[in-house]
């Protein structure tokens, strides 16, 4: 993942969303075109 992000999702199409926003959900969040995204866990 990348540093810096806390929060990484993908949506299988090569396309991902990154944020620090523990309370943002791309899966209800219109402007995120309504895709079926998936919380990627990484490595600490």
């Amino acid at each position: 993942m990348p540093f810096g992000y806390d929060h990484v999702y993908s949506n299988g199409r090569g396309e991902y969303l990154l944020t620090n926003d523990a309370l943002f959900e791309p899966n209800v969040d219109r402007s995120t075109n309504a895709a079926d995204w998936t919380r990627m866990e990484g490595n600490r």
